[in-house]
């Protein structure tokens, strides 16, 4: 039990900065496409427009990942001054992690997933580290 205490920090840092990085690695490498579109500003002539966009859903996932990571690594910040907030911030962020690691391994059938889900772990490992240090006192007390 004393190990999992020592490892939580570590552990929860190590992921909320494996997440966040990831976020930004999978923002500037996300796949792109060229959007034309044709503005008729006269009746014989159009003026192209090309734009480069990134699918929504990318988007979604990017944003997800980074508030993920941020906040697990608040949840973590957050130790000394409201445990049970800390607790609660840590569980969302692991377990949301996990989620979204698992459906993108499964459903979206994309490597981010297998690279998110070392993130997750360690998040989990963190969120279990912190959840002994507020249980043990109340155990000892009894």
């Amino acid at each position: 039990m004393k190990t999992m205490r020592k490892i939580a920090k570590p552990c929860g840092i190590v992921g909320g900065v494996w997440a966040v990085l990831l976020a930004i690695i999978l923002s500037l490498l996300a796949p792109t496409r060229m959007v034309t579109s044709e503005i008729s500003m006269e009746p014989d002539q159009y003026v192209t427009n090309t734009i480069e966009s990134i699918a929504w859903g990318t988007v979604a996932i990017i944003i997800i990942m980074l508030l993920l990571g941020i906040l697990g690594l608040l949840g973590l910040m957050l130790s000394r001054r409201n445990p049970r907030l800390n607790r609660i911030f840590i569980w969302i962020s692991s377990l949301g992690m996990l989620v979204l690691s698992l459906a993108l391994m499964f459903v979206f059938i994309s490597p981010s997933g297998l690279i998110l889900l070392p993130a997750a772990i360690l998040l989990i490992l963190a969120a279990i580290g912190t959840w002994e240090t507020e249980v043990m006192p109340f155990q000892e007390a009894v």
